[in-house]
C-alpha cells in the first residue's frame, strides 16, 4: 500500500482497499492502523486534510483507530497537530 496518492478519490479508494482488504478481519485483535509516510515526505496541509479526512472511523460495525507516522521536520507544525486532533488520529514519534 502506498500513501502517495494524488487525488482525493484515489486517496479514499486506496484507504478503503487497504482497510477492507483484510485489516479489519483482525476484529478485536486490531489495534491502531499505522499509516507510515516516507522520510522525505513534507507536510502539505491540503493533502493531509484530505488523507486524514478519508480515514474511516468505523467499518463493518467495528471502530477503527489510526496512528500517523511522519519523519520530516516540516510536520512540527501546529496546523498538522490540529488536523490530527480534528480527525481523531494519534501521532507516532
Amino acid at each position: 500500500f502506498t500513501t502517495a496518492k494524488k487525488t482525493p478519490d484515489e486517496i479514499k479508494e486506496a484507504i478503503l482497499w487497504f482497510v477492507d482488504g483484510g485489516v479489519r478481519e483482525m476484529g478485536k485483535k486490531l489495534g491502531a492502523i499505522n499509516w507510515q509516510f516516507q522520510a522525505g515526505r513534507k507536510f502539505d496541509p491540503d493533502y493531509f486534510k484530505t488523507f486524514l479526512g478519508a480515514l474511516p472511523q468505523e467499518r463493518g460495525g467495528g471502530q477503527l483507530r489510526h496512528a500517523i507516522e511522519v519523519r520530516h521536520a516540516s510536520f512540527n507544525d501546529e496546523a498538522f497537530y490540529d488536523l490530527l486532533r480534528a480527525n481523531n488520529c494519534a501521532l507516532i514519534s
